[in-house]
This record gives structure tokens, sequence and C-alpha cells, in this order.
């Protein structure tokens, strides 16, 4: 399996980029200055 760390991954580009990869398999570890704004995965 492959792990990518995502900054920024509340919102924009990183959030799309972390749904995408999320969908193909792939374990994420994010990183947001807020966890409330999340998606839980």
């Amino acid at each position: 399996m492959n792990t990518v760390l995502i900054t920024g991954a509340s919102g924009g580009v990183a959030k799309a980029a972390a749904t995408q990869l999320h969908d193909a398999g792939w374990e994420l570890l994010r990183v947001s200055r807020d966890i409330d704004s999340l998606d839980p995965a």
C-alpha cells in the first residue's frame, strides 16, 4: 500500500487530491491547522 502525507488537507487542491488518492486506495496522512475542518476518511 502506498502512503502519502498531505498538508493543508482541509480545503482546496489538497482536499481534492486527498479524495482522489483515497479513492485510488492510498493510505493518507493528513495535516491541517484546523482539525475540525477535516472530513473523516
